[in-house]
């Protein structure tokens, strides 16, 4: 038994392992990172980033992600960029036991187990909502999401209170991604499937949470529960956040949903699993859930115009219809390829391999060569299926392992941006300017670099892009977002020193520009053969 838990154990760190340095990947300070880390540096050190406009809002009030990663900073003395890496591994280590556990109640061995584990851990990309199963980064809905998996695992074992406190935990991290599981559980509760040990942490959470709103709460600008969006924050959310506006998704992106949950119904019919324990309330529930969000979203925000619906965002719950299409598609392709039913199975694996790299192949055009890798890896299975019983499953192996290596040849997540230009930037501004000095990045467009450059320098940003974002949270930071995004030419400013007196007098110290924008007649406080940085002010 313990010689079966260290394989097992060992299984775990491989996939997560592989994950995180091969395919779905990592990245750092490339999307909420952005957001994230300034925030938690400027509670660490309030004399950081006094005049920037979206930082000094905070919309960490409700979740315990920054007191406890500042705690983990504190207690071992590592950097904050170092510990949110090593929650971000160990939060995708429980994820992906959450899905060894669930195949293993769906039946399967240990080693096809493993193998529904390895393929719905290489993630998905789900369009319209923006938003992945495995999150690259680690952010507050990535840690929820591996939480939320692992106490389906948890419960499907009817381990209630072990389950209940991962999804407890997922609550505290991330209330949006958390709320899909506890509606189901009260309901299976209350059909006396699952018994009260589940719900109980949940009050406790939701303690801790009320606890940590109160405190965080001075200085936050608060958001009535039932206001309602005006004309302009409207307008300005479908320019800048349209992805929680389902209208603007499409009628593809609806019926890609839809056959989505057809995988699922039918890849559950397909199953052998107990029909009416908890496993299948939250496999078949949680999808269910997933295409409810959608009608429950265009209610709230775009017939209501409640203000909290942006931020809530409910209709990002569709990311379970993809996650449960993955787990079920790709354990019903073992179960008929151990039953000798090979096109079934052909057609089940290559399914659960297409759904991660599905963006890559039905984006804007068509591309085959992820559709035929999909088909290619489903076929690998199916032939190492082949020999299930008389090799105890050892062949199903090569074909999980080769999707991690294999899919990042044709499909790249994402890409670089920090370069080492924008690393010497960083390193100057933040050893040479002073700590409330603020800098302009005027022709940077909507590209991320000033993002990065804000995280790294720990130096404040007029404006830029990606800050923008935050237009779903506050609404009177959304009037100043656009005013200064406008006055500053929206990112496509080419600034000459005529220029300079005017952002002066705006609170602009540095402005930033691309080296093919070199303003003539100014002589500059930094350049590389990227950027060049001049200093417009004397305070």
């Amino acid at each position: 038994m313990n010689r079966r838990r260290l394989a097992l154990g060992a299984s775990i760190v491989l996939v997560t392992l592989l994950g995180y340095f091969e395919f779905p990947g990592h990245t750092y300070l490339q999307s909420d990172t952005q957001v994230y880390v300034p925030m938690m540096e400027r509670l660490r050190d309030p004399s950081l980033f006094t005049r920037d406009i979206m930082v000094l809002r905070t919309h960490l009030t409700y979740t315990a992600y920054d007191e406890t990663t500042l705690a983990l900073v504190r207690i071992s003395g590592m950097r904050l960029e170092t510990v949110l890496v090593a929650e971000q591994l160990v939060f995708r280590a429980l994820g992906v036991t959450g899905l060894l556990l669930i195949a293993l109640r769906l039946g399967l061995d240990p080693v096809a187990a493993w193998f529904v584990a390895a393929v719905a851990s290489l993630g998905a990309t789900i369009g319209g909502p923006a938003v992945l199963t495995v999150e690259y980064e680690p952010v507050p809905r990535g840690f929820a999401i591996s939480l939320i998996v692992l106490a389906i695992g948890l419960v499907a074992e009817e381990r209630y209170a072990a389950g209940g406190i991962a999804a407890a935990t997922a609550f505290l991290y991330h209330p949006p991604t958390a709320v899909p599981f506890w509606i189901l559980a009260a309901i299976l509760v209350m059909r006396r499937q699952a018994t009260w040990l589940l719900v109980v942490p949940l009050a406790a959470s939701i303690a801790v949470l009320a606890c940590l709103a109160h405190v965080q709460r001075s200085g936050v600008e608060a958001v009535p529960l039932l206001a309602r969006l005006d004309a302009f924050q409207e307008s300005l959310q479908r320019m800048r956040a349209g992805y929680s506006y389902v209208s603007s998704w499409g009628a593809w992106r609806m019926a890609d949903y839809g056959c989505q949950a057809l995988v699922v119904v039918l890849a559950w019919r397909r199953l052998r699993a107990p029909r009416g324990g908890p496993l299948a309330g939250f496999l078949c529930g949680l999808p269910a859930a997933g295409l409810l969000s959608i009608p429950l979203s265009w209610t709230l925000l775009e017939w209501q115009h409640f203000a909290l619906a942006p931020e809530w965002q409910p209709a990002r719950a569709v990311l379970f219809v993809t996650l449960m299409a993955a787990i079920l598609a790709a354990a019903a392709g073992v179960g008929a390829a151990i039953e000798h039913r090979r096109i079934e199975a052909a057609f089940w694996l290559s399914v659960a391999f297409f759904l991660p790299v599905k963006h890559a192949s039905l984006g804007a055009t068509f591309r085959p060569a992820p559709l035929a890798l999909a088909c290619g890896l489903g076929l690998l299975a199916v032939a190492g299926c082949w020999f299930l019983r008389a090799k105890q499953g050892w062949m199903l192996v090569p074909a999980a392992l080769l999707a991690f290596f294999a899919m990042p040849i044709l499909v790249q997540n994402y890409s670089n941006i920090e370069t080492r230009e924008l690393t010497e930037l960083a390193g100057w501004a933040r050893t040479a300017t002073d700590r409330d000095a603020v800098f302009l990045f005027p022709d940077a467009r909507t590209e991320l670099d000033p993002g990065v450059f804000r995280a790294r320098a720990l130096r404040a940003l007029y404006v830029d892009w990606k800050s923008g974002g935050q237009v779903n949270y506050f609404p009177q930071f959304s009037r100043q977002w656009w005013t200064r995004w406008v006055e500053t030419g929206s990112g496509r400013w080419n600034v000459t020193g005529r220029d300079f007196p005017r952002l002066g007098a705006l609170g602009v110290d540095y402005v930033v520009v691309r080296s093919a924008h070199a303003i003539t007649g100014e002589s500059p406080a930094f350049s590389n053969s990227r950027y060049v940085a001049y200093r417009i002010s004397s305070r």
